[in-house]
């Protein structure tokens, strides 16, 4: 169970505007797991999903569940990333992001060691290893599908899927896909989903 949590719906943002119907909240480090910030989680604490990838045992209840129903209504899902090591998060960062501007247009930029750095063009976000990533906490996951053999984004189908149905599993976006102005985010994901316990 998460430390110091309010309750699962006040947790939620509760969306408007552009926004209205997408769910997304912050994430919840698990009680204990702070320790683990450093060395990454220990193998028992870790289960493989159906869909490929490992998540916390008690997360994966609730992802398998959701897979399950989402099954049900003829959508599937591979992982494209699920549990990360810290120095997996640490490796991501290195590749993603430079010391130097290259020209990335929106740029997203990173704070580590007391520098800022830049995401390069044509990179997706991830997290700065100081920071943390949801998912060295084994509570995330990235979600794309297969289409006539090939690894695919979501589909419309499934992102209204998820954003209808993956709250009551816990699940959510970890950012909104516009801002309060209405102009896009650029750190949002619809691929990234993260469980934030609904208890």
């Amino acid at each position: 169970m998460a430390t110091g949590k309010q309750p699962f719906m006040r947790r939620l943002r509760l969306a408007k505007g552009k926004n209205k119907g997408i769910p997304a909240s912050s994430v919840v480090i698990p009680d204990g797991f702070e320790k683990y910030r450093e060395t990454g989680l220990p193998a028992k604490f870790l289960t493989k999903t159906s869909i490929g990838g490992e998540l916390w045992i008690e997360c994966a209840i609730y992802f398998e569940n959701m897979v399950e129903a989402a099954r049900a209504e003829g959508i599937t899902f591979v992982n494209l990333g699920a549990y990360r090591s810290p120095k997996d998060v640490l490796k991501m960062f290195l590749d993603r992001y430079a010391k130097v501007d290259q020209g990335r247009k929106p740029q997203i930029t990173r704070t580590y060691k007391g520098e800022t750095w830049y995401l390069k063009p044509g990179m997706a976000p991830s997290a700065s290893p100081e920071k943390g990533s949801p998912h060295q906490w084994g509570v995330a996951i990235d979600l794309g599908q297969r289409f006539r053999g090939d690894i695919v984004p979501l589909s419309e189908k499934a992102r209204l899927w998820l954003c209808a149905n993956g709250p009551a599993y816990g699940f959510t976006l970890q950012s909104l896909p516009f801002k309060d102005d209405g102009s896009a985010n650029p750190e949002h994901e619809w691929w990234h989903w993260q469980w934030s316990d609904p208890t």
